[in-house]
């Protein structure tokens, strides 16, 4: 998975989450609701990394832009949902898979739809944001972001302890 790739919307693994949800409370876990958290999978550094989307929510009007998250829009300019890099966490690709969205509901399917393509069309700003945050984080250190993020650092090691665990390393 590459920049030059389209991006594609994935569902993440629910024993992953409780597994990295142990090391870090920014990890948003599904909290037992019947939807699978879905998400696209970006290339941060040296790792894959998986953005979760969330539901537009009317709190998400009073977020000043910054690279902790991006709006998803339709074209009428009316907001779907969001994603919030802050919370990105790194993912092997046997801990994902790709969503069918002929397994959903039509209008459920045309969210979805509308929802990656505007992630399609905002690509090059979505990687630009994920990449701001996680210098901001890893990096320069900055302490605002560092208190609404996920330590990107340590759930870089716990994926790959996970991942040998598992035996996919």
């Amino acid at each position: 998975m590459s920049k030059k790739d389209t991006l594609k919307i994935y569902i993440i693994d629910d024993e992953y989450i409780d597994y990295l949800s142990q090391f870090d409370i920014h990890v948003s876990w599904n909290k037992e609701q019947s939807r699978p958290y879905i998400g696209i999978v970006l290339k941060v550094e040296n790792y894959l990394y998986f953005a979760l989307l969330y539901s537009y929510k009317i709190k998400y009007d009073k977020y000043k832009d910054n690279p902790s998250f991006i709006r998803i829009k339709d074209r009428k300019g009316r907001n779907l949902s969001i994603i919030r890099f802050a919370e990105m966490i790194p993912v092997s690709e046997e801990a994902i898979r790709l969503l069918d969205f002929n397994e959903r509901g039509n209008k459920y399917k045309d969210l979805l739809q509308t929802e990656i393509d505007f992630i399609n069309d905002n690509k090059d700003i979505i990687y630009a944001k994920a990449n701001k945050i996680y210098i901001n984080v890893v990096k320069i250190k900055i302490p605002f972001f560092i208190n609404i993020s996920c330590n990107y650092k340590l759930l870089e090691e716990k994926c790959t302890k996970y991942n040998y665990k598992k035996g996919n390393k």
